[in-house]
């Protein structure tokens, strides 16, 4: 089992702002997501190790990671403030919000994963609620200029931390500093492999 940590990058100065945490498992020579691990022993153990492992291993940056399904929410601020917990699109609004207290609560951080559509509701407890929102890479870079550019000045409205996900050329980087982008992640800014353990 390993982890891997892509880079999240301050657009405007190109410092390092954080990493985006991914488990991946290998299985003789095929490798397998996070995502893709039927066994709920196996997922609970490799959720726990890499949460556990990027809490030591990266004190000082900001830890991306979806929320956890096998660790209880309450153990993430013991072991590490600097976790932000990103939630889909797709959650409910009574999942979101019950999410979204306990992150504020914990002095943690939230973000809304893969942001992709224009009509997006962002009304009531979306609105502003989320310290970033990571842009799906099929958003923006098949929406018109005008859509994006109103999407940002409202969420900038706000204060929200905004970054375009799988940044992987000049035409996308481009877009992002063009819009006034803060962070950006993908393939242009690399990512670190980290072997964690084995399990059995």
């Amino acid at each position: 089992m390993y982890v891997v940590l892509e880079s999240v990058v301050d657009l405007r100065d190109g410092s390092m702002h954080g990493y985006w945490v991914l488990t991946r498992i290998k299985t003789g020579d095929s490798e397998i997501s996070f995502s893709e691990i039927a066994n709920k022993d196996i997922r609970r153990r490799a959720e726990e190790m890499t949460i556990r492992y990027v809490a030591g291993k990266v004190p000082n940056k900001r830890l991306f990671i979806n929320p956890p399904q096998s660790i209880p929410m309450n153990m993430l601020p013991l072991l590490s403030k600097n976790f932000v917990i990103c939630l889909p699109m797709d959650l409910s609004l009574k999942e979101t919000a019950e999410v979204l207290s306990f992150v504020k609560k914990s002095g943690l951080k939230s973000a809304l994963n893969n942001y992709k559509t224009v009509g997006y509701d962002l009304s009531n407890i979306r609105l502003g609620a989320f310290d970033y929102v990571f842009f799906s890479d099929d958003f923006y870079t098949n929406a018109s200029k005008s859509d994006l550019e109103k999407i940002v000045a409202s969420m900038k409205l706000f204060k929200t931390i905004l970054c375009f996900k799988n940044i992987d050329s000049q035409k996308k980087l481009d877009l992002a500093l063009d819009l006034g982008i803060d962070l950006g992640h993908g393939y242009f800014f690399g990512s670190e492999e980290h072997v964690v353990g084995i399990i059995e």
